[in-house]
């Protein structure tokens, strides 16, 4: 077990250890605020809620712009100019973080109602604070710090979900939640780096061939994430458009459960793993295959296990969590989870791409997968209402699969 993954396991062990544990954390938090939400606001209002959050999630990758995994790559592969790399990430972020906002707040005056402007503009707020915790963040992840990570990530959800809830009982209004978001995301910026630069030497520098370089290079890994949200993402504001708040509603008491479980049982594992294997990829190309393959292994067994076993129990989970209004939701929960399984191998498939340095197949990919997902929306959708919307990411998801996996094979 030692060289299990081509190198002392232990630190992938540790590291996965970490952010699993407050990815269960998190995601227990999270699963009481959603609890609360579904229960205390009318199917409605929380269709809104999911839509406004749907809507910005498109936006929420544009600010990294795919910089983040290429400085993580080059510092876990060589710690050289390691502070001019997050120096450039960090004004990556500040500046596309800016657009995003713009971009946001211009399109809600112009397509929104001004209550939804005003939701969409907090949430982006929100996002803009997020987006600029990235350079200490990625630093740790380098570093193979994750119990730092860890530590930062569940002090940033306890913010900005206790905020929320606060202010939530104070106006009781959704405009409360997403006060909150915008004040917990600013807060937990502060305090991230207040604890980053205490850690670590680092000082702000402006060199603006190296970040023009940096955001070259990361321009396809951030294109792809783009096109990766948009069809994890576009099916709530397709329902929407297609069907009705109301079916958003339905339909987003699955979806936090599917992406929770990406997040708790996949993500923390693609992270310990990624730097690492960047690290055996430049010295053992044969270690590096055998890795890879092991890492596949696990994945495909404890996903699909946990895809069967949440299907087969899915109509006592979604009435538990939202309440009996959503019984008939069930039936969508059983079809969503099977996009675990295959987004969480394709996960561990794109990062060897990365690695490769071959992002412009990466985004490839993920722009075949936002154009296919929106096309079977728009197909399976006006027939088969949310059940449509479910097929169509499932039958995505299992098509990227597919394409990650004859291109790496292919590639390695």
């Amino acid at each position: 077990m030692k060289k299990f993954f081509g190198v002392n396991s232990k630190i992938v062990l540790k590291n996965t250890f970490s952010l699993a544990s407050a990815e269960l954390l998190i995601k227990l938090i999270t699963l009481l605020w959603i609890a609360f939400l579904g229960r205390s606001l009318s199917i409605s209002d929380y269709g809104r809620y999911s839509y406004v959050n749907a809507f910005i999630a498109l936006f929420a990758l544009f600010p990294d712009s795919g910089a983040g995994l290429i400085v993580v790559r080059e510092i876990a592969q060589n710690k050289k100019n390691q502070n001019m790399l997050l120096s450039s990430l960090f004004y990556i972020n500040l500046s596309l973080a800016l657009i995003s906002c713009v971009v946001i707040v211009v399109y809600g005056l112009i397509k929104e109602s001004l209550s939804t402007t005003l939701l969409i503009s907090l949430a982006s707020l929100s996002m803009f604070f997020t987006a600029l915790r990235s350079a200490p963040i990625v630093k740790y992840e380098s570093h193979e710090k994750m119990n730092v990570v860890a530590i930062l990530n569940i002090l940033n959800s306890l913010l900005i979900i206790t905020l929320p809830f606060i202010l939530f009982l104070v106006t009781h209004s959704i405009l409360g939640i997403f006060m909150g978001m915008a004040i917990g995301g600013a807060t937990s910026s502060v305090l991230t780096w207040v604890f980053f630069r205490k850690s670590y030497p680092f000082h702000l520098t402006y060199n603006a061939q190296a970040i023009k370089k940096l955001f070259l290079a990361g321009l396809p890994l951030g294109l792809a994430a783009v096109a990766s949200m948009i069809f994890s993402r576009i099916d709530s504001v397709m329902l929407n458009f297609m069907v009705g708040l109301e079916a958003v509603g339905r339909y987003n008491s699955a979806v936090p459960i599917v992406f929770g479980m990406i997040q708790l049982l996949h993500v923390p594992f693609a992270m310990a793993i990624y730097p690492t294997l960047s690290r055996v990829e430049s010295q053992d190309k044969k270690r590096f295959r055998s890795s890879l393959k092991k890492a596949l292994v696990v994945t495909a067994i404890w996903t699909f296990s946990a895809a069967i076993g949440i299907s087969l129990f899915a109509p006592v989970i979604v009435p538990m969590i939202f309440g009996s209004a959503y019984q008939s939701s069930s039936n969508i929960l059983q079809m969503l989870i099977f996009i675990l399984p295959f987004a969480s191998l394709s996960a561990v498939l794109y990062k060897i791409l990365i690695i490769k340095k071959r992002q412009k197949i990466y985004l490839a990919i993920s722009v075949f997968g936002a154009i296919a997902n929106i096309l079977l929306n728009i197909i399976l959708i006006p027939s088969y209402g949310v059940i449509g919307a479910a097929g169509a990411s499932v039958l995505t998801q299992i098509s990227l699969f597919v394409i990650y996996a004859a291109v790496v094979s292919k590639s390695i």
